[in-house]
């Protein structure tokens, strides 16, 4: 988004929405949460795609509103490689309930997961508690008798909430529909929810074309608009990817940029997590020697990784 024009505002908190005389969302107000100073901020359109905050964003326009969500949590472990091996990841189905679950291979670890229960909490408060846990491990053990996972095995986890549509008919969590919905207020506030992560590039195209058709219902010129290309633009890294997905190219490239300062392990967990921008991080281990130390002996992770992301944002996904 960034790189398209798009002024992006960490660290800032939404406060209210700004409504006109004919009772219209035309901005929001916002604190910077470093420093207390606040914010007016005028836009001809407003989206609200806070996930499990929704309602909670809805509900600034000090008007009484239904909820529109069902939030549920789900959780995953971690156990190391040598607890539990597989080669692919493995679908499986609780013996309980017959929920779907998946055991996933990611480097030196086996992620398990996931859950699906009901969550009426502070969504930044969400986390995997002892039920969770075992949970996915009597699943685990289920189909992996021979590993006989046990809580000492696991050696972090991770929760979040799921931002579900609520229906009118009621069932169990796993039941509720996980496709997402763009709703447009009385008021214009346009408010996307639902869907899942692995769509979430077809809901941006989808709430950004919808927000255009309502500027042009504003009044607003169509010369000026074009249809959202958010589904197309690749993805920073994606940019000069070989066409065959084969990474052997791309690896032997960061290896030469590094100039020797980084071994084949760390270029390929590079390209791995970063794509074709591993050859920066791979400039910066070659202009700077301590930018190619590893941040952990016996792991291929480098300091660079660090620099990169404390000035992009972007973090390597890569388990410790």
């Amino acid at each position: 988004a960034q790189m398209n024009g798009a002024v992006i505002l960490n660290y800032t908190r939404v406060t209210g929405l700004i409504r006109s005389e004919d009772d219209r969302t035309t901005g929001v107000r916002v604190e910077d949460t470093l420093t207390g100073d606040t914010h007016d901020i005028a836009a001809h359109a407003v989206i609200n795609a806070t996930g499990p905050w929704s309602d909670r964003t809805r509900a600034l326009r000090g008007k009484e509103a239904p909820s529109r969500l069902r939030p549920t949590k789900g959780i995953h472990i971690v156990v190391d490689v040598e607890r539990l091996k597989v080669k692919n990841a493995v679908v499986c189905f609780h013996p309980e309930d017959g929920r779907v679950l998946f055991a996933i291979p990611w480097g030196q670890r086996t992620y398990i997961g996931t859950t699906d229960t009901d969550f009426q909490g502070d969504p930044a408060d969400v986390g995997a508690d002892g039920s969770d846990v075992r949970y996915l491990l009597d699943a685990a053990n289920h189909y992996f008798p021979e590993a006989n996972l046990i809580p000492e095995d696991v050696i972090s986890t991770w929760a979040g909430v799921r931002p579900l549509i609520a229906e009118e008919s009621e069932g169990n969590e796993s039941s509720v529909s996980r496709e997402h919905e763009i709703r447009i207020d009385s008021d214009g506030l346009i408010t996307i929810a639902g869907g899942k992560l692995t769509t979430y590039r077809r809901m941006a195209a989808e709430v950004v074309d919808k927000a255009l058709g309502l500027l042009m219902l504003m009044g607003h010129s169509p010369s000026k608009i074009s249809p959202a290309r958010t589904d197309t633009t690749p993805l920073p890294g994606a940019d000069g990817w070989p066409r065959d997905d084969d990474p052997t190219p791309v690896i032997q490239k960061a290896m030469e940029v590094g100039q020797g300062k980084i071994s084949e392990a760390t270029a390929r967990i590079l390209v791995e997590n970063y794509g074709t921008r591993a050859l920066q991080l791979a400039a910066m281990a070659a202009a700077e020697p301590s930018m190619a130390e590893l941040l952990v002996p016996g792991r291929p992770e480098i300091m660079a990784q660090v620099r990169f992301a404390m000035r992009t944002g972007w973090i390597s996904a890569w388990p410790m």
